[in-house]
């Protein structure tokens, strides 16, 4: 697939060519939104502050809005705004990296807070990254569907490009989920109905998507697929934590998930028992490699005829090849 080798720069010259085999409306209009052209997005300025507090104003309650507002003087970096052709700003969305902004910027924020308690549940690999999507709002429409929104998304789909192949999560928040769900479902978003939170009274729900472990290269991929009626190859079915062989699927322990999981993201490369060791069991953890080629053996067995997909490097440790 050339998408998994093309240089950043032409990346969405790929996705594009990709994605046009879709016929899916709802996937057309989230990565080639009408009317998003006449929007510029860019990062936001220090006196974007005015026109960014009356549109949260406008549509958040006093506690929601008081978050927004103390996201914009923590953390402004995190802002993007949309912008018209006579330069007003009249829109906008909030993201970052679970990891590029201070724990105690996300701690504070009920929404937030409840993201990195849903990471803490179900971790993700240490070279992984989770998108955190806070908030975008329109002047006239709020969080509801509209060209300005669409331009926001269009941006936000190129952030996803650019983390490949190290982005795992994106979460979301929506007061009126059910609006987006055919799309969201479609895209493979799922709600966390345990993560919803209420602030002033007003539900707020969380949606997440897990591109599964081939990242973004491997949910365009399976986007393509279910277009197509191609059936998936994916072994790993990362949202029921199951091994998938044949017609069989087949329970994970934890560690057992999370050592496959990283095996087939370096599918062809030889992984060290110490990067094992370092990134699935954590600094935290003294344990030998003997413990590693434990959860192997478990693997393999498991994995019955496909036991050789997973290698032995000797003197190393192992690697994960194609089935193909």
């Amino acid at each position: 697939m050339e998408l998994a080798s093309a240089p950043h720069t032409d990346l969405w010259r790929y996705t594009a060519d990709m994605l046009y085999l879709l016929e899916n409306p709802g996937i057309r209009e989230a990565f080639f939104p009408s009317g998003a052209q006449v929007y510029g997005i860019e990062p936001a300025r220090p006196q974007d502050g005015p026109a960014l507090r009356a549109i949260w104003q406008r549509y958040e309650n006093n506690e929601a809005a008081k978050a927004l507002s103390a996201w914009w003087t923590f953390a402004p970096e995190t802002f993007s705004v949309a912008r018209d052709q006579l330069g007003r700003t009249v829109g906008f969305y909030c993201l970052c990296g679970s990891a590029d902004v201070p724990e105690a910027v996300l701690s504070e924020d009920p929404i937030t807070r409840s993201w990195l308690a849903h990471l803490g549940d179900d971790p993700i690999s240490n070279n992984e990254t989770a998108l955190f999507l806070r908030r975008w709002l329109s002047e006239a429409e709020g969080e509801q569907p509209s060209a300005i929104q669409a331009a926001c998304w269009l941006d936000i789909k190129r952030t996803y490009l650019a983390l490949r192949p190290n982005l795992r999560r994106v979460y979301l928040v929506l007061q009126d989920l059910a609006k987006y769900g055919p799309v969201a479902q479609t895209l493979g978003f799922v709600p966390l109905p345990d993560h919803s939170v209420s602030l002033d009274g007003q539900s707020y729900a969380t949606a997440m998507l897990d591109f599964g472990a081939s990242s973004v290269d491997g949910w365009l991929g399976r986007l393509v697929a279910a277009e197509l009626g191609v059936p998936s190859s994916e072994m790993l079915d990362v949202d029921a934590r199951e091994l998938v062989v044949g017609d069989a699927r087949i329970r994970l322990t934890k560690l057992e998930f999370a050592v496959l999981q990283y095996l087939r993201e370096r599918e062809g490369k030889a992984v060290s028992r110490e990067s094992l060791i370092r990134d699935v069991w954590g600094h935290k953890y003294d344990v030998g490699s003997n413990v590693v080629d434990a959860v192997i053996k478990s693997l393999r067995k498991k994995l019955g005829a496909q036991s050789d997909l997973i290698e032995t490097v000797a003197g190393h440790g192992y690697k994960f090849r194609s089935a193909a």
